[in-house]
């Protein structure tokens, strides 16, 4: 058994377990706000009364949802120490910041608004409570960014040096920002917007079909459709803008994503093996039809002369911020095509992310256009297809961190840290003993959160006794 593969096995699991539930709680609690701010507003009793009842169901759902997640995200954090030490020690003055922000600031802001949330609404006023909601959403998000601004600067490390072995901030403004957090935020945030469109349209779906709690559902399913629509249709635009930013800082993640192997200018892009549009990559990464796409042959080729601090030529680097100054001469720049992950994995990946999201615009867009012509309960096949949708945004969410995370290998830090020098001195066999247990125990807490969730569709929305 190889223990780093273990400790990569394990920590992957263990993240992707816990974003089964962030990218619900990431666009649920925007949908929450939007819920109670209407409640807040409304004058008509009967219509408040409706928000009332739209408003303590979601939260109850979002409740579940997010103590699911904060139960799982937690062992992400002590697995830096135990699994990837030689990792906390190269960079963890660095990437620590942004965590400790997100648990100071982020995240306790989130639960302290939840707890008004659930046990403040007869306490405070309405709009205070509406305001309360608004705040969880940005708490909630706030942790998706700084969560991000610490991954982000693994892809594309800036505002650093190099100071015996060990990365040092130099600007902290240039590492938060580096080169890819706004794209990357960008994608996130409209994919949790997606992600709990899709989860309020579902389960509303569920009761239209079923002829139960209509006024609750109708509503909820037209709020989160015309949310849904928008961010899927804005989706498309960050997704272009984010594989341009691949393009000119991760050349190599692009290869691996379009199983490159040789530099081509003009180049196709393959939508499966064997089916190939011309000129249709060149265009995606560059916005050009004859751009130069690099190959992983002549990519590996440039990182090896930089390594061993040879010269490079303009046209072998097509980095934006690779200086072979700062980088030649480093041992960590040095991989053979044989470190490389399996190209299959970030190339499918891409592609099942890719048509689930143009399938998301597609079922919203139709889904909104049925509630404007109020022909909603008519339109059975849209109503299940939402029904069976609920877990495909959580698919596409996972397959895009395979995508950004299978796709950097072999660096765990780009250029600065291979992920096999980032392992702690571990035994195997206590790693994968580790392992068991966290399936035993994460498969425990997804049966208790399926059994919640279950119970609380299934009994439905409260019917209040009076408007508060």
């Amino acid at each position: 058994m190889d223990a780093v593969l273990l400790a990569r096995i394990q920590f992957a699991l263990t993240a992707m377990y816990h974003f089964l539930f962030v990218p619900i709680t990431l666009g649920l609690s925007v949908l929450l706000a939007i819920f109670w701010t209407k409640w807040a507003r409304e004058e008509d009793d009967e219509k408040r009364l409706l928000y009332e009842r739209i408003g303590k169901f979601w939260t109850t759902l979002f409740a579940i949802n997010f103590a699911a997640g904060v139960v799982t995200g937690i062992v992400l954090e002590f697995e830096f120490g135990t699994n990837w030490s030689e990792y906390s020690k190269t960079v963890g003055d660095i990437f620590g910041a942004p965590l400790a922000i997100e648990a100071i600031f982020a995240f306790f802001l989130e639960s302290v608004f939840l707890g008004v949330l659930l046990f403040g609404r007869e306490r405070v006023s309405p709009k205070f409570y509406a305001f309360s909601a608004w705040m969880v959403a940005l708490g909630t998000n706030l942790s998706a960014l700084w969560i991000l601004v610490a991954n982000s600067w693994q892809q594309t490390p800036r505002g650093f040096y190099i100071e015996n072995g060990v990365a040092r901030l130099s600007s902290f403004l240039e590492a938060v920002i580096n080169y890819s957090t706004p794209f990357r935020f960008t994608h996130m945030f409209l994919a949790g917007l997606i992600t709990g469109a899709i989860f309020v349209g579902g389960i509303s779906a569920y009761y239209i079909l079923r002829k139960k709690h209509l006024d609750v559902a109708k509503e909820s399913f037209k709020i989160a459709v015309t949310l849904g629509m928008v961010a899927s249709l804005l989706q498309i635009i960050a997704g272009d803008l984010h594989g341009y930013q691949v393009a000119r800082t991760q050349p190599l993640k692009l290869a691996m994503m379009e199983n490159k192997w040789e530099t081509e200018e003009g180049a196709g892009l393959e939508i499966v093996p064997g089916i190939e549009i011309p000129k249709l990559l060149s265009i995606l990464a560059y916005h050009s039809p004859d751009a130069k796409v690099y190959g992983i042959h002549d990519l590996v080729k440039t990182y090896q002369k930089i390594a061993k601090g040879e010269e490079v030529k303009e046209d072998e680097l097509p980095e934006l911020w690779l200086d072979p100054r700062q980088f030649s001469g480093r041992a960590s720049l040095y991989i053979t095509e044989k470190d490389l992950p399996p190209t299959w994995i970030p190339f499918w990946s891409l592609r099942g992310m890719v048509f689930l999201g143009f399938f998301f615009a597609f079922i919203t867009t139709w889904g909104f256009f049925s509630t404007i012509q109020n022909k909603l309960e008519d339109r059975k096949l849209l109503l299940r297809l939402f029904l069976i949708s609920i877990p495909l945004p959580i698919v596409a969410n996972i397959l895009g961190w395979v995508v950004a995370e299978v796709g950097r290998q072999p660096w765990v830090v780009y250029y600065i840290l291979q992920t096999k020098h980032a392992a702690s001195p571990l035994p195997a066999g206590q790693i994968l003993s580790s392992i068991i247990l966290f399936t035993l125990i994460y498969s425990l807490v997804f049966a208790l959160f399926v059994g919640l969730m279950v119970y609380k569709v299934k009994k439905g929305p409260e019917i209040s006794a009076e408007v508060v």
